[in-house]
């Protein structure tokens, strides 16, 4: 895969899943109130977003798979990384953790209900990003269909170049 190819994908990837984001997060923070929270949960699913655009990109180069089965890939490994991450920052931020205050994350170890608490929200996570993955699997798989099957053929080095 060509670096603009993957450069493309990484960039749909994190877009996609910052858009999915938003509209619940609009409705669980009452607009959009900036919070590390927030931020955090952003950043990690852009970043989980993006792994899975790379990935359905290289599945739907190595082989002919169908638009479906590149969409459906996509937002499962989206769903897999994104529940995860957010689960930690939520926990960290349940927890107390700030850059002025670092030690108050010990208080995970007094306080283990709030690894429940996240948990829970990071199996709506999983679930939410899954249904929706799946739902939207045929628009997600043209477009990296498409941006995979733009850059053409790939080119062999001549034999003795580096």
């Amino acid at each position: 895969m060509r670096p603009g190819t993957r450069n493309r994908l990484l960039l749909l990837g994190a877009l996609w899943g910052i858009v999915l984001a938003a509209a619940p997060a609009a409705l669980a923070f009452d607009g959009f109130s900036v919070s590390p929270f927030l931020i955090s949960a952003f950043l990690c699913v852009a970043l989980s977003g993006a792994a899975g655009a790379l990935a359905a990109g290289r599945r739907a180069v190595g082989s002919a798979r169908g638009v479906l089965g590149v969409g459906a890939l996509q937002g499962l490994v989206t769903a897999l990384l994104a529940a995860p991450s957010v689960w930690v920052a939520l926990t960290a931020t349940m927890a107390g953790f700030s850059t002025a205050s670092p030690l108050e994350i010990l208080d995970l170890f007094t306080d283990p209900g709030i690894f429940l608490q996240s948990a829970l929200a990071a199996l709506a996570v999983f679930a939410y990003y899954g249904a929706v993955g799946t739902l939207l699997a045929p628009l997600t798989g043209t477009v990296i269909v498409r941006v995979v099957r733009a850059e053409g053929p790939a080119r062999r080095p001549a034999p003795g170049s580096p």
